[in-house]
């Protein structure tokens, strides 16, 4: 069975005279490039959009990816006569969509073998069936199903518009198409920024202006039943992962991390003195890369209990997370501090997303709930919007060139949703309530221990 691939360039890959490093490069598991595709993040995402190769265009070019081949493994049919017979249909029927014209003003096959043409055979019943497919199985959050799926029409597009594919994919209008009907059909647009509106999307929970207190609650309730994983585990193993996931937690809902900072954190970090803030009660740490083209790193603070329980976890538990092959070797102060199991490498946004699914959360709603209550607090002390807005920008690590209009939407939601609270963020409280519990069970254990031993040796002198 075939399958397309993404290989990436090298650092040093240009194009035209533009720096493109590690960029995506499309083809199949055989080695053959699917040209329409490579010609998308060339045309569109490089020189079009002037995207960044490595955050933006490789991410998309997965995406793309990650729809086609599943695209060619799902049918309407369910049984293995009728899925013949659609596949040979579906076959037939792509090359309807094809400019055959442009095919041979290229001087070569430009669509490739039936396989590569499998995005040809896309229409608005195998979308909707793939949504529901991935809704079910994916461990993604639905938002991560929707950008992918996204991505994937917005390549459609773009190969409708510039003549790849005819009646393929557009939005339907009578009066200009007559009865003409396109296979994957958009809506016209609602916004002036967009040429068309994507139908083809899962219903996310919480959608628009989340309630916040809903939001608050599950996290509460991801922390205890990590907290319960972490100290009921079977083996040293799930020990680790249970404390990984639960600090990873920690660090976006307490430090309003991005996802991408939280899981490119170095060792580094973590070794040597801790570097506290005025206060005493806050550690700075400095991330290994930020959002944007030019990923500059930036300090941020968390609660120094976090700090502690992060720089136990690296010295107890962290090495029994690697691959066998890895636990033998020195770590490196730029290695990640929270590793993959099966990789030993830096997590990748989807698994950590994939992580947190199961609890209703994710890394993105934890750091907007972390922002939103810093605004709330500042609200308390008497600042004004002015200068809440300055100083949780700059804790955010939002860019100067922003408009700021995403963050004062949270400034109104947290006024509007959320209750006054003190300056101490409640999850840091509460897992440190739980820490010191910990602790006191731990130690009324060994006093048990000591007493017990005390009194067998009374015993044995007498």
């Amino acid at each position: 069975m075939n399958k397309l691939v993404v290989k990436t360039l090298s650092s040093e890959f240009e194009l035209d005279g533009k720096k493109l490093p590690k960029f995506p490069f499309v083809m199949d598991k055989y080695g053959n490039p699917h040209v329409i595709i490579n010609r998308f993040l060339c045309e569109y995402h490089a020189f079009k959009k002037k995207n960044d190769s490595e955050s933006t265009i490789l991410p998309a070019a997965r995406n793309i990816v990650s729809l086609f081949n599943q695209l060619d493994q799902t049918y309407i049919s369910d049984n293995a006569k009728d899925k013949k017979v659609e596949k040979e249909a579906r076959d037939n029927n792509a090359s309807s969509y094809m400019n055959h014209d442009r095919d041979l003003d290229s001087g070569f096959n430009l669509y490739g073998d039936s396989f590569h043409q499998t995005w040809l055979s896309a229409t608005d019943a195998l979308l909707s069936l793939m949504l529901s497919n991935s809704e079910k199985i994916s461990p993604n959050q639905n938002s991560t199903i929707n950008r992918k799926m996204g991505d994937f029409i917005s390549f459609l597009w773009w190969a409708e518009k510039n003549h790849y594919s005819h009646w393929l994919t557009g939005i339907n209008d009578r009066t200009e198409h007559g009865d003409n009907e396109f296979s994957v059909a958009l809506e016209p647009t609602k916004s002036k920024h967009y040429l068309y509106s994507n139908p083809h999307q899962l219903t996310v929970e919480d959608k628009g202006r989340r309630k916040v207190y809903g939001a608050k609650k599950r996290f509460d309730e991801a922390y205890t039943k990590l907290q319960v994983k972490k100290d009921s585990s079977a083996t040293p193993k799930d020990m680790a992962l249970h404390y990984r996931n639960l600090l990873i937690l920690r660090v976006i809902r307490e430090g309003s991390l991005r996802n991408t900072e939280d899981i490119t954190l170095e060792l580094s970090q973590f070794q040597g003195d801790p570097e506290y803030d005025t206060s005493g009660n806050k550690v700075w740490i400095k991330t290994s890369k930020t959002k944007g083209k030019h990923k500059v790193s930036r300090y941020v603070e968390i609660p120094a209990m976090l700090d502690k329980q992060i720089r136990k976890f690296i010295k107890m538990f962290r090495k029994q997370l690697l691959p066998k092959a890895m636990q033998g070797t020195e770590a490196s102060p730029s290695d990640p501090v929270f590793p993959s199991a099966k990789t030993g490498k830096a997590l990748n946004r989807t698994s950590v997303n994939g992580i947190f699914k199961e609890y209703g959360i994710s890394p993105h709603l934890g750091r907007k709930l972390s922002l939103s209550e810093m605004v709330q607090s500042l609200h308390k002390q008497g600042l004004g919007e002015g200068d809440i807005l300055l100083l949780v920008s700059e804790h955010a690590g939002h860019s100067d060139k922003t408009n700021g209009s995403t963050l004062r939407r949270h400034y109104l939601d947290a006024l509007r949703e959320l209750e006054m609270s003190t300056m101490e963020n409640p999850v840091t409280l509460k897992c440190e309530l739980s820490e010191a519990e910990s602790e006191i069970d731990k130690l009324k254990r060994e006093n048990e221990e000591l007493r017990s031993r005390l009194l067998s040796t009374s015993s044995g002198s007498l």
